[in-house]
């Protein structure tokens, strides 16, 4: 995991913005030149990873700072002036706070979705893959890996050169080393079985897609 994507990892990097754009204000007597847009960005960097009351907190801190600073180095505000600063830095709290909430919340539905996907293929009994065009495997289910795990399949390669490296520990090594091979040549939908007389029975079928396996075997122990 990306160290952006660590839960407050991102709030602590806003935090130390802010603390030193707050004191190059204070440094420099920068208060009314800089103003709170120079807090902006941190608040909502802020909101946005913790949330609308993590937001409100952030705005308020940063508010808090920017008055206090102006305050003490003499700049002339009045209530309208204050009342719109700290208006649009609440706004900004709660509006970035819920853009996080429903993104978190949208990538928690993701992962419950493709939890159960994986739960699904995998309490099959079949072996299943999903391919790119090359035939390199991008998603398998657990029946599938040990099976390749049984056959000592190597762990890379396409399907066809995990398939064709496994021909040795067959009856007829040269004649299924020749089929693999022609069904790795070939673009159409098609099913190629073992002899009965191998030390495993396993079907091999490719989707018109070309992106999809299915493996199945049961081994003679």
């Amino acid at each position: 995991m990306s160290l952006g994507r660590r839960r407050y990892f991102v709030t602590f990097v806003a935090l130390c913005g802010l603390g030193a754009t707050w004191g190059v204000m204070v440094a420099f007597s920068w208060a009314s030149k800089l103003g709170t847009i120079a807090l902006v960005p941190w608040v909502g960097v802020m909101a946005f990873d913790l949330g609308v009351l993590g937001g409100l907190c952030a705005a308020a801190a940063a508010a808090t700072l920017w008055l206090v600073t102006a305050n003490a180095q003499d700049v002339l505000l009045d209530n309208l002036q204050i009342g719109v600063r700290l208006g649009s830095m609440i706004a900004l709290g709660i509006g970035a706070g819920l853009a996080g909430d429903r993104l978190r919340a949208s990538e928690r539905a993701q992962r419950g979705v493709a939890a159960l996907q994986s739960a699904l293929i995998d309490s099959t009994l079949d072996g299943i893959c999903l391919t790119d065009e090359h035939g390199e495997i991008l998603i398998s289910n657990r029946p599938l890996r040990q099976l390749a795990r049984e056959l000592g399949m190597p762990q890379e390669g396409s399907v066809p050169e995990r398939l064709i490296a496994i021909a040795d520990r067959l009856a007829e090594p040269e004649r299924y080393r020749a089929r693999m091979q022609a069904r790795r040549r070939s673009t159409s939908s098609s099913c190629v079985a073992s002899d009965a007389s191998s030390a495993a029975t396993q079907r091999l079928c490719e989707i018109p897609t070309a992106a999809s396996w299915v493996v199945s075997g049961r081994f003679a122990r």
